[in-house]
């Protein structure tokens, strides 16, 4: 994401700590811990959900893994911003910048992915059976994540820690400062514009299909029609809030790179604005799972609901245990009995009196 040595996390030890850094911070830990558990969430309900093995679930499996592995780069750059320094060494810096461009591009091509499968779903159903197969999916799952570390190799090639006067930072340290547009044009490009060009395609087809209602379409139940609608509907709104999240990141790239604008004083508060909506980006996905999905929200429900009852469990079994200790120390002391047990027995004798002889009190002789 941050594609040149302008604008990557060395910028972070020219500042000065101050209200704005703390909020960043803040912000971000907030995105982070939110989104953590939210992505967390989504993939442990599709692992453990057999009626949420689908196809178009294992792309949003996908996507949730890559906004996981997205959202863990939060804890190195409030790092970064708190101690002023790159920290964590070479290793790291260089597996920061590949994991980093590797989920931008398979969060774009996953999209796409499951753009062409709620295409197919909806408008070639005759074929859908055969083409849309867990085992189909998961193979282009594997293509997507190959296709990205291809993509990413520049990056990967030339991002390394420098020194500067006792302090580190983790950069992009290109051999030609030309390099710096052009590789951002080709990020764009190839991360974001085509990806959104075949997505925008392909659903304005679904869409023009599923208002004419033609004759295949009208073959499906009702229930089927109602089920591909709200399936698009909640791919829709993942694609939606994409591209909000990451045109104005992009945007902003392209113009500080283009028109030379690193050095003007409005660049990094752009800068952190908008790197700050990619990461909500991936905060926000579980969220509309969970309101636009009935299955998704269910799942969700079950999870807390067994949460609760193992709760109750464990909590009913350290009752339990404390009880039977308390009965298994008073059996080990002969000649003692519990005060209970005694003010039970006094309880009964003024009860019932005097008797003539023995009776049956329980299994307790109370004779004379």
């Amino acid at each position: 994401m941050e594609a040149s040595n302008n604008t990557t996390l060395s910028r972070c030890a020219e500042l000065t700590y101050n209200t704005e850094d703390l909020l960043v911070v803040a912000i971000y830990i907030l995105i982070g811990v939110s989104g953590l558990f939210g992505n967390v969430l989504v993939i442990y309900v599709i692992l453990h959900s057999p009626k949420m093995k689908t196809v178009t679930n294992m792309y949003i499996f996908n996507l949730a893994l890559s906004d996981l592995i997205f959202l863990l780069h939060i804890a190195m750059i409030t790092t970064t911003m708190i101690v002023k320094q790159w920290i964590f060494g070479e290793a790291v810096c260089k597996i920061f910048f590949m994991t980093n461009a590797i989920t931008v591009f398979s969060s774009a091509l996953t999209l796409t992915s499951v753009s062409v499968d709620r295409y197919i779903a909806v408008c070639k159903p005759v074929i859908s059976q055969k083409i849309r197969q867990p085992r189909k999916a998961a193979i282009v799952i594997m293509c997507v994540w190959f296709v990205s570390l291809l993509l990413s190799m520049p990056i990967i090639l030339y991002a390394q820690r420098k020194e500067n006067s006792g302090t580190y930072s983790c950069q992009v340290d290109w051999p030609d400062p030309t390099v710096i547009p052009a590789y951002i044009i080709y990020i764009f490009i190839l991360g974001f514009a085509v990806p959104f060009c075949f997505i925008s395609i392909l659903y304005t087809s679904v869409i023009i299909h599923m208002k004419r209602a033609g004759p295949a379409n009208r073959q499906r139940s009702t229930e089927q029609r109602k089920n591909h609608r709200k399936v698009t509907f909640l791919v829709l709104a993942i694609i939606l809030v994409y591209v909000i999240c990451w045109l104005p990141y992009w945007t902003f790239q392209i113009i500080i790179a283009v028109l030379d604008l690193y050095t003007a004083s409005f660049s990094l508060p752009l800068f952190k604005v908008t790197t700050v909506l990619t990461f909500a980006n991936s905060m926000i996905n579980p969220v509309l799972y969970a309101f636009l999905s009935e299955n998704f929200r269910q799942a969700f429900k079950e999870v807390f609901r067994s949460r609760c009852i193992c709760r109750e469990r464990i909590r009913y079994f350290l009752q339990t245990g404390d009880r039977n200790e308390v009965e298994l120390d008073s059996t080990r002391r002969p000649g003692h009995v519990s005060n209970q047990t005694e003010a039970v027995s006094n309880e009964e004798d003024k009860t019932e009196g005097p008797q003539d002889g023995q009776t049956d009190n329980g299994g307790v002789y109370t004779g004379p």
